[in-house]
């Protein structure tokens, strides 16, 4: 089916390692997602709240706007804002004041519902450029002017809503006026939507906006900027213009949902733990009950607006771990949709993830999607891992399949846009700063890096690595520099105290106070030129997190160092270590000091050779993994997820039994007919032991001794049972096929030999997992284990406690699929019972072998009518394997039981109705 639109769902997350000041435009108006559509298709990059600085504190990182059109100005009205809206507000009268270190902001209310961060009026002014002095500064008064309205063709510009007015500041003093002042205000200013300048530029750069190969894109997202304060006239205008001029769907929530949601729930609970920090201090177990409500309501908020953008053939992509929830809240209405999700962020292993309240919850709202896309594949395994865990879920073959649906899960990294950056690259502003470096830092190796200010990045980490460096080789303090940019986050103070008393610590190493300082911190982001006239000028550029997803910041230092070559040092707990870059990168682990120490003289003393070397294939990866490429392959990935999922999730019809005789009777000798019907729970009762666990196979025999009498029927029973006790069911019934234990052993038709499928000399895990499974058995009061040659079937149905089962099946599972791994087996929980056996036995695999039999007897002859029935989960690889043997479809029946997702093409009423079908077809053989 062809797609032409696409929607995008997506939060916008100052942590992105996506904050751009590019004069090209970077995100949609508002960064909850986008929906963009060519005839229809709805990508869904739902992108959830914009910034959390923009609406949780009042405080900028950013110099004072100055006098230049809002579009060249380098100040931000938010501090850390992705928002695609900011509000900018001034007023004759003192509604807020303005320090050098906050740009125009618009005020919060006086109360709300968090402590807010302390007022940042007195702490010095940063500077502009990692080159410029700390200076005083005088305080300006800036005067905001209208900028014509000018057509936007960029559906992912990132624009700010402009009320125009002057103010005279005063330093220092910040006043509130209550919120009928505050309305009354807003309704009677005009304002404006214009580009804004920050934004998820690794995400709204790998969008293609003017390439009519792509679908056409469309957003959905939050306002950046406080609303409460706003009527409801203007909300609804801003609304209108957004959605009429740039096809940006806004979702306006309260101040306080989005704190809660985005500063408390997101950034206190959710970031910390999907990095390996579980979050255990007071203040975020305090809010974590609270925030959840918020988080809940802004998912739900994202979702509805999904649904009430979304139009038939859409495609919903949603986004980041700011909308955990949007997939299955959408799935929910529009069963249908195609949805995707990414994840752009790590995610942790099982033990890590568990320790979420609300993990299940998570989940569930993930697993809503088609496709679920991550950065590498060990958070991909990860994420399986932890649904085969907490849920039990089935996973195989990169597929969880939970309550019926089946999510399939891939790995693709982001990349960066290279075109984009190339011109970048040929602005002067570049050119400039380039100079200027090279005057301050002549003749001297420099060092590059830029982060945030979080604990996460491995600040303390690289700083006490520079530190013995310089101890080691004392000689570098002379022609070596660190220029460190950190993007101030005050939530992390304690961090930014302990990197300054290691870099003061360092610069005051020297004797000679006239020499250099080795370490330059820049506490603020720079501008985006300064910023890649500095990646141009430097000799290395170094990455220490202790977690992250894709660290984008390395792929545009490789980019842009055609010329140097320089070299890169990169943790390898990042995303990006993986490919090519493992081998070409200086890969360290962050947390051993001495090893990242190394690293550092490595880098400054690598020859040309060597780094031209590492830098050509890093090069090379980077300019054919591209943004753009990453959008194909993940909406290629979602289409391809949703068309196999749609074809096991619609109702499966009924079987075709006038159909089935008719070419059932046309079979003639030589052709023949092929049947494989699964046992335990299609022709049987397989349940608890408290009741018949098998019905009497009598019905069964007699049905399959009319049909194996006649010699064109060739008849396979699948079965987990052993080889013995399937001869002793059914040794009156001549020549039948036997396939025991989910395929380990076959006895082919018209046999008494028994094969193994399996080498029988890898089984000495048996007595190792019986053991582990006895002890599990002995908690869990009615449980028992069934020990076969090849397998084990550990029985929970009768178990007394739900909540134990509960616990111990996903524990039971993970921890086999895990520590067992290299024994080549495979843990999977159908039906409460959890079955081990060897990963490369397949009922398929079975079915395979018993045709190939048949070929060889048959000059090679497909069968001419070929019907396969099953109830279980391993049933479906045989009916996918029946469907592309290339015989006629006509001439191929599947069939499983109504209300179950199949590969099966029909369907029979349960065992009586599979009964019933073979005693019709031994009734016309």
């Amino acid at each position: 089916m062809h797609r032409s639109a696409a929607a995008c769902v997506h939060m916008f997350d100052a942590d992105d390692d996506a904050f751009d000041e590019r004069d090209t435009p970077i995100a949609p108006p508002v960064p909850v997602g986008a929906i963009s559509r060519r005839s229809s298709l709805l990508q869904s990059l739902t992108a959830a709240a914009s910034s959390s600085a923009s609406r949780a504190q009042s405080g900028s990182n950013s110099p004072a706007a100055d006098s230049r059109p809002l579009e060249d100005s380098k100040g931000s009205y938010f501090s850390n804002s992705m928002s695609n809206l900011a509000f900018a507000m001034s007023a004759n009268t003192d509604i807020t004041a303005v320090t050098p270190n906050d740009a125009l902001f618009a005020p919060y209310p006086a109360r709300t519902p968090y402590k807010q961060p302390k007022s940042r009026a007195s702490s010095p002014t940063p500077r502009k450029s990692i080159v410029e002095d700390r200076v005083p500064r005088e305080v300006e008064t800036t005067s905001l002017r209208f900028v014509p309205r000018k057509p936007n063709t960029d559906l992912t510009a990132l624009r700010n809503v402009h009320i125009e007015d002057s103010f005279s500041a005063r330093p220092g003093i910040r006043q509130h006026r209550n919120q009928a002042d505050m309305r009354d205000f807003y309704a009677n200013a005009s304002w404006q939507i214009l580009r804004y300048r920050k934004g998820n530029g690794g995400l709204t750069n790998a969008i293609p906006t003017n390439d009519r190969t792509y679908p056409s894109f469309a957003w959905i997202g939050t306002l950046g900027m406080p609303t409460d304060s706003l009527d409801e006239r203007t909300k609804k205008a801003i609304s209108d213009a957004l959605i009429k001029d740039y096809q940006n769907y806004p979702v306006i929530v309260s101040d306080s949902t989005f704190d809660g949601h985005y500063s408390h729930y997101c950034k206190q609970i959710l970031w910390p733990t999907l990095h390996y920090q579980i979050p255990d201090n007071p203040k975020s177990k305090a809010y974590e009950d609270h925030s959840w409500i918020h988080y809940y309501t802004l998912n739900r908020g994202i979702a509805d607006a999904v649904i009430a953008a979304y139009k038939p053939d859409d495609i919903i992509w949603i986004h980041d771990y700011h909308l955990f929830l949007v997939p299955n809240m959408v799935r929910q209405a529009l069963p249908d949709a195609v949805i995707g999700y990414f994840l752009h962020v790590s995610f942790p292993s099982s033990e890590v993830f568990r320790c979420l309240p609300t993990r299940r919850t998570i989940l569930e709202g993930m697993l809503g999607a088609n496709y679920i896309g991550f950065q590498t594949s060990e958070y991909a395994r990860h994420f399986m891992q932890t649904c085969n865990r907490i849920l039990a879920a089935d996973v195989a073959n990169n597929v969880v399949r939970y309550l019926g649906r089946a999510s399939y899960i891939g790995s693709c990294a982001i990349g960066i846009n290279p075109h984009r950056l190339a011109m970048e690259l040929t602005k002067s502003e570049v050119t400039q700063w380039r100079s200027v470096f090279r005057q301050k830092w002549e003749g001297m190796k420099i060092i590059a890096s830029r982060d945030k200010m979080d604990n996460m990045r491995g600040l303390k980490q690289k700083f006490l690595a520079f530190e013995r460096f310089l101890l080691k080789h004392p000689e570098r303090k002379r022609d070596t520099v660190l220029v460190q940019v950190c993007m101030t986050d005050r939530s992390n103070s304690e961090t930014e105290l302990d990197i300054s008393e290691i870099i003061d610590r360092i610069n005051s190493s020297n004797a000679d106070i006239s020499s250099h300082q080795p370490v330059v911190l820049l506490n603020q982001d720079i501008a985006y030129e300064q910023y890649l006239a500095l990646l141009l000028e430097s000799d290395s550029f170094v990455v220490t997190s202790l977690r992250e997803g894709m660290n984008l910041t390395c792929h545009e230092y490789i980019f842009v160092q055609s010329e140097n070559c320089g070299s890169l040092i990169l943790s390898e707990f990042t995303g990006t270590a993986s490919g090519p870059f493992r081998e070409e990168a200086l890969i360290v682990n962050p947390w051993s000091i001495e090893k990242v120490a190394e690293a550092f003289d490595m880098a400054v003393s690598m020859s040309m050779d060597e780094r031209r070397k590492r830098w050509k294939k890093m090069y090379q990866y980077i300019t054919t993994h591209t943004g753009f490429d990453w959008t194909k392959s993940n909406l290629d990935a979602i289409s391809t997820a949703w068309k196999n999922s749609r074809r096991v999730s619609d109702i499966v019809p009924p079987l075709d039994m006038k159909m089935v005789k008719s070419q059932f009777q046309l079979v003639q000798a030589p052709a023949y007919r092929m049947f494989f019907f699964d046992y335990e729970g299609t022709l049987t009762f397989w349940g608890s032991s408290k009741s018949s666990f098998f019905a009497s196979p009598q019905k069964v025999i007699a049905a399959l001794i009319e049909l194996t009498s006649d010699p064109n029927n060739v008849i396979y029973l699948m079965s987990g049972l052993m080889a013995g006790e399937l001869e002793r069911t059914f040794r009156q019934v001549p020549n039948l096929g036997l396939i025991a234990e989910n395929g380990c052993y076959i006895r082919p038709f018209a046999s008494n030999e028994w094969i193994s499928l399996i080498d029988e000399r890898k089984l000495s895990w048996v007595p190792t997992v019986k053991k582990y499974l006895d002890a599990i058995s002995e908690r869990i009061l009615g449980s028992y284990l069934v020990v076969r040659k090849a397998s084990i079937a550990f029985h929970i149905e009768d178990a007394e406690d739900p909540v134990q089962v509960e616990q111990w099946t996903g524990e039971c599972v993970n921890h086999i699929n895990v520590f067992f791994e290299r024994e080549n087996i495979k843990a999977v929980a159908s039906d409460h019972i959890i079955v081990v056996e060897p990963l490369d036995v397949t009922k398929s695999r079975a079915a395979e072998f018993a045709l190939g039999r048949e070929l060889s007897r048959r000059d090679n002859k497909l069968p001419g009518f070929l019907m396969v029935v099953g109830n279980a989960e391993d049933d479906e690889n045989v009916f996918l394997w029946a469907d592309r043997l290339g015989i006629p479809q006509q001439y191929v029946f599947t069939a499983t039981f109504p209300r179950r997702i199949s590969q099966a093409k029909a369907s029979v009423e349960g065992i009586n109705g599979a009964l019933s079908l073979l005693a019709e077809l031994a009734a016309h053989h």
